[in-house]
């Protein structure tokens, strides 16, 4: 099912409305739909409009799941050595050792939003 939340800031703003989006977000994607937020960019103290979103629209957001069966969304990644480093939806670099990763898992879940996601020689 393709789906499309609707709400009136949505990341980069940090805050308790944008968790739940994007915990709601990742939730749904987890469950096979494909999920888009759509955001009127409105700053609730004053209504005004706020900047446009430096990191891209939501489609282009990797998944990345661990082993354990955690999930995060990224903005982007890259790989150094045996590491996997990548950029949370709040701007904060992670790194885990490949082997943490479920590449199998990870690859699904992007494939399904139609997010390209490689990992060189895996």
């Amino acid at each position: 099912m393709r789906i499309l939340q609707l709400t009136r800031q949505f990341l980069p703003a940090q805050g308790g409305m944008e968790s739940v989006v994007e915990g709601l977000s990742v939730a749904l994607q987890q469950g096979g739909h494909t999920v888009q937020v759509a955001t009127l960019r409105r700053v609730f103290s004053s209504d005004a409009r706020a900047p446009g979103d430096p990191i891209g629209t939501p489609q282009n957001y990797y998944l990345i799941a661990y082993k354990n069966h955690a999930v995060y969304t990224a903005i982007a990644y890259w790989l150094e050595d045996k590491t996997l480093h990548y950029v949370t939806t709040q701007n904060t670099h992670n790194q885990a050792s490949l082997d943490l990763i479920d590449l199998t898992l990870t690859k699904s879940l992007n494939q399904r939003n139609d997010v390209p996601f490689t990992i060189p020689g895996q």
